[in-house]
C-alpha cells in the first residue's frame, strides 16, 4: 500500500518475490506510475476497490508504505480482511493510543513481526516464511 518513494522500493522487491502484485494508492499520478512500472499488477485507489476481487487475503504479504498517520487504520483494515503478514513502515501510528492498539493486534493475530528500515529481499523472505 502506497507508491511513493518508499512504496516503489517495496513494490519492486515484492514484484521480484511474488507472482501477483496489488498496488494501492489514493494518488492518481502514483497509480499511473505503478501501472507503468508494473504492467501485470492490479492497481487500485483503496482496499475497498479490491474487495470485489477474489483475492486470497489470508496468504497475502502486505506492505504499508503510505503517509504515516494512515498506517494504523490501514493495518487494521488489512487484519480485518484476514491478512496476517504485514510489513508496516514507520511510524506505526499518529499517536500512542493508536500505536498501542496496533502493537496489541499485531501480537495477537499477525504471523510475525519484522522491524526493518530497508525494503530488502531478505526482509521480504523473512516476512513470507
Amino acid at each position: 500500500m502506497g507508491y511513493g518513494s518508499v512504496g516503489r522500493k517495496h513494490a519492486a522487491a515484492m514484484a521480484r518475490r511474488f507472482p501477483s502484485l496489488q498496488i494501492v494508492d489514493t494518488n492518481e499520478s502514483a497509480r499511473r506510475a505503478a501501472a507503468a512500472d508494473h504492467p501485470g499488477a492490479r492497481v487500485a485507489v483503496n482496499l475497498e476497490a479490491l474487495d470485489g476481487v477474489d483475492l486470497p487475503w489470508g496468504s497475502i504479504v502486505a506492505v504499508i508504505a503510505t503517509w504515516g498517520p494512515t498506517h494504523a487504520a490501514l493495518f487494521h483494515a488489512l487484519v480485518d480482511r484476514g491478512v496476517r503478514r504485514i510489513l508496516a513502515e514507520k511510524p506505526l501510528a499518529a499517536c500512542v493510543v493508536a500505536a498501542n492498539a496496533f502493537v496489541l493486534t499485531a501480537a495477537a493475530v499477525v504471523a510475525g513481526t519484522l522491524m526493518s528500515t530497508e525494503p530488502t529481499p531478505a526482509s521480504m523472505r523473512a516476512l513470507a516464511s
